[in-house]
């Protein structure tokens, strides 16, 4: 036998051991995804909710202003009392909410602020 001569089986395993080391980098990849979409929408529930809490809160305590950090983008529909963000959408008890004007609103993420104003909330972006 040559010194330079590989054996069938080390071949053969090696391979196998390729394969598989493989097949976990697949399904671990996998993981990661779903892990993120799963972070994702759970951020999104979290802001929505914020937001809904602060615009509930500051309608029922007249005068009253609160700030909301926000991780991402919302809209909020006044007239059918609802938030959207990309993942998650939840509802609101109130429909006396605008931007200062009445409708359909958008809300960039960051720092916004929720105050009581004339019976009305008002949201902006700080």
């Amino acid at each position: 036998m040559r010194k330079a001569q590989v054996s069938l089986e080390f071949v053969a395993a090696s391979g196998l051991l390729l394969l598989f080391l493989v097949g976990i980098i697949i399904v671990v990849g996998g993981q990661r995804s779903m892990v993120q979409d799963k972070q994702e929408e759970l951020q999104g529930r979290v802001d929505c909710l914020n937001l809904a809490a602060a615009i509930t809160g500051v309608f029922n305590n007249p005068g009253s202003r609160v700030n909301v950090m926000l991780e991402g983008n919302a809209t909020v529909h006044a007239m059918t009392r609802v938030i959207d963000t990309p993942s998650y959408t939840c509802t609101l008890p109130i429909d006396a909410v605008s931007d200062g004007d009445a409708g359909t609103f958008f809300v960039e993420k960051g720092n916004v602020t929720v105050e009581h104003v004339e019976g009305a909330v008002v949201v902006t972006n700080a």
